[in-house]
């Protein structure tokens, strides 16, 4: 099941990039919702598989010397935690990803290191809640999850239901 959920994040993350067309924030650097595919992807699969959906979304990118290795690292980074952490670890990631794009920018000499973290941080924002989002309500969904096979985490379960009930009033 992990390799259905990885491939079809993978070609959701490469269609986003290659297809949809993307929002100029500074050149080269562009916004887009790759990220999103990303790292809801690598939150729900092992290593190996984040990784893979890291290398397909930085495919079609303009810059693939610096996506690949930025979205590998940063899907890799989310798995692993996401496994350790649960849901809530997945921004760890894209802080990485950033760190390690940002480097890349910099030693290429296409941007300054803070110009390029500071230009990549608002798509990492967005990206990285609606990631928390997607992964947060299927992690409180066991019937959604169980039939699409994800791992849920407890952890999660457990702080939604302490939410609910707090809104509530009652005790559990």
């Amino acid at each position: 099941m992990q390799i259905a959920i990885a491939a079809i994040f993978a070609a959701l993350a490469f269609v986003a990039r290659a297809y949809i067309p993307a929002i100029p924030i500074v050149p080269p650097i562009v916004f887009d919702f790759r990220g999103f595919f990303v790292f809801s992807g690598a939150a729900l699969v092992s290593l190996p598989f984040a990784v893979i959906i890291g290398v397909v979304s930085g495919l079609p990118a303009s810059m693939p010397y610096v996506d690949i290795p930025s979205y590998a690292l940063a899907a890799g980074v989310v798995s692993i935690l996401s496994l350790k952490l649960k849901w809530w670890a997945i921004p760890f990631g894209p802080v990485v990803g950033v760190i390690s794009a940002s480097s890349i920018l910099a030693y290429t000499g296409t941007l300054p290191f803070n110009v390029a973290v500071t230009t990549l941080m608002p798509r990492v924002i967005i990206n990285t809640t609606l990631s928390l989002l997607f992964v947060w309500y299927l992690s409180s969904n066991r019937q959604l999850a169980g039939m699409l096979g994800i791992r849920v985490p407890d952890r999660a379960q457990g702080f939604r239901a302490r939410l609910a009930m707090s809104i509530l009033g009652t005790k559990h």
